[in-house]
């Protein structure tokens, strides 16, 4: 037996040395903090991965319903989506930070605090989307200054406009309690 098969045997009760080194590991009590931990970050990220299955999803009905309309166009939705998800990214890590916020003041018993905090991330949220709206309508000079190919910025015009459209109302809705929350008063 060379040296690697010595190590490769080796190592599962080492890992498990390891395992079984921690406060609690290897009893009842201990499995059942983990299956509680692993429960809570289930419920916390289940949301947020379907979310980003949805994205994505959506993504590619977009590419396949525009496939069909020849390289320009699917060039011109790709370009758009990586737009809107840019500016879409900008806004959401901004209400992002409102959530933190609003959490944190509810978690140290100040929900006045937390309430404020809420609806003026309502407030930044319906004033971004409304800039994201505003700023989409005609991107053809920011597709020109990006030197995007001219025969696909009629198409990526189009389709950001046409995606963003509901940005004055989808931004301010990302500050939102998740279900089962806090109700916002």
């Amino acid at each position: 037996m060379n040296r690697l098969e010595r190590l490769r045997r080796a190592l599962p009760r080492r890992m498990q040395w390891l395992a079984n080194r921690r406060p609690g590991a290897g009893t009842d009590r201990g499995r059942a903090a983990a299956r509680s931990t692993e429960r809570e970050l289930v419920a916390l990220a289940w949301p947020i991965a379907a979310a980003m299955l949805g994205e994505t999803g959506i993504a590619l009905v977009d590419t396949k319903l525009v496939a069909s309309l020849g390289a320009a166009a699917l060039g011109g939705v790709g370009v758009a989506i990586v737009l809107m998800y840019l500016c879409y990214s900008l806004v959401f890590g901004l209400m992002r930070g409102v959530k933190v916020r609003t959490a944190y003041a509810f978690g140290q018993d100040r929900p006045e605090d937390g309430v404020r905090y809420a609806h003026a991330g309502l407030i930044l949220g319906g004033l971004l989307g409304a800039g994201v709206w505003l700023v989409t309508r005609d991107v053809t000079w920011i597709l020109e200054a990006l030197a995007v190919d001219p025969a696909i910025v009629p198409y990526a015009r189009d389709f950001l406009a046409a995606r963003t459209y509901a940005a004055p109302a989808t931004c301010p809705a990302r500050n939102s309690p998740r279900p089962g929350g806090p109700p916002i008063r």
